[in-house]
């Protein structure tokens, strides 16, 4: 048999070994959610009553339509032709029921549903047939090619399926009793999934942070306008109150080469550093008592610790420990990783997983600084 359906149920006489529920959504996936000829399936006329399609591969919505060697798609031997000179639009429709799939060669369009997912149909457009009282004249084929894109015209390709970045913090876990996030690194644990991006495109991650009731001014002319806004956004200029500040964004090629721990002449070392930890938090905490803006030592008191962007409490006459708590006394940030074909965004991922760093409020007493923050890592 000169068609098969590679995506449905194995028949006699359709050979075929493939998962209907699951081999056609990876197929579309993998074609970056594109439609079209494969390779080969071109379509011409023979005749005035045939259109004939060579061999090749077609695909739709991820169905695959496999023609082993030139075979008939539409046969008007034995249907009268149009009365009236015309065109036609020429579709593979493919039909999914169940975990079974048919197609069929029509003339008109039927469905829309995306059939990789759920039952329905789906109409691909071949191309035009020019028709007649005569019958068939001509054919314009309108069958996009799927094939990897090259240069520049492949911007569009990606889409927002890249990878988000997913954050770690390691650590050398002889050090201070393995509690040593704070001397720890931040570092893009899966910076092997856009390695292979960074061979083509320039890939940037860029920092996003959360805010919590964030003050904001915007400014035209002499009309100002004056909002807050609680949620994720992307810092304007490298955040922090003092050097050295934690980068608004960092590229691949970047990131650094650091030795985490080492015995004799072994030694365990990560290419994927963002950060030091404890620069994130002398950059983005500080002391604060009567007004002045300190760095934290170890004799600072929790109780006295800000975060940048914090609001100190109103409640003056509230003396305990817990009232004199900033709001919002909170460093929480995050990643999103930008792929970039020249000056041309090609993608970009959602948010990944957050670090959440803030004062040790169980610590009230003087002692090590790492003993006076928690450092968390969420899941994107």
């Amino acid at each position: 048999m000169a068609f098969r359906l590679l995506e449905s149920i194995n028949t006699s006489g359709n050979d075929v070994a493939e998962n209907v529920d699951e081999g056609a959504s990876l197929n579309f996936l993998s074609s970056y959610k594109r439609d079209g000829r494969v390779w080969g399936a071109y379509l011409s006329i023979s005749g005035s009553n045939k259109l004939q399609i060579g061999q090749g591969l077609i695909m739709a919505r991820g169905y695959r339509l496999s023609i082993d060697s030139t075979t008939t798609a539409l046969d008007w031997s034995s249907t009268p032709y149009p009365a009236a000179s015309g065109t036609m639009n020429v579709y593979l429709t493919i039909t999914r029921t169940g975990h079974n799939a048919t197609y069929s060669f029509t003339t008109a369009k039927v469905g829309s549903a995306s059939i990789d997912q759920v039952e329905g149909s789906f109409s691909l457009l071949l191309g035009t047939l020019d028709v007649s009282s005569s019958g068939m004249n001509a054919f314009t084929d309108k069958l996009a090619t799927i094939s990897p894109s090259t240069g520049s015209s492949s911007s569009d390709s990606l889409g927002s399926s890249i990878a988000t970045p997913r954050l770690a913090v390691v650590y050398d876990s002889r050090v201070n009793g393995g509690s040593g996030s704070y001397d720890g690194y931040l570092c893009i644990a899966n910076k092997g999934d856009y390695t292979g991006l960074a061979s083509k495109y320039t890939v940037i991650f860029k920092l996003v942070r959360f805010v919590s009731h964030g003050q904001y001014r915007e400014r035209s002319g002499t009309q100002k306008l004056y909002f807050a806004k609680t949620g994720w956004v992307q810092p304007a200029k490298d955040v922090g109150w003092v050097s050295p500040f934690l980068k608004t964004s960092a590229k691949i090629n970047e990131l650094q080469t650091v030795a985490i721990c080492s015995s004799g002449g072994f030694i365990y070392s990560r290419s994927d550093v963002i950060a030091k930890v404890s620069d994130v938090i002398g950059s983005n905490f500080y002391e604060m008592v009567s007004g002045a803006k300190t760095a934290i030592t170890t004799s600072t008191l929790t109780k006295n610790i800000r975060s940048t962007r914090s609001k100190r409490v109103r409640f003056s006459n509230d003396k305990s420990i817990y009232g004199r708590h900033a709001k919002h006394n909170f460093l929480i940030f995050s990643y999103i990783a930008c792929v970039y074909d020249g000056n041309k965004t090609v993608a970009i991922s959602d948010i990944g997983s957050a670090v959440e760093i803030f004062p040790n409020y169980s610590n009230t007493t003087a002692g090590p600084i790492r003993t006076k923050f928690v450092v968390k890592i969420g899941t994107p």
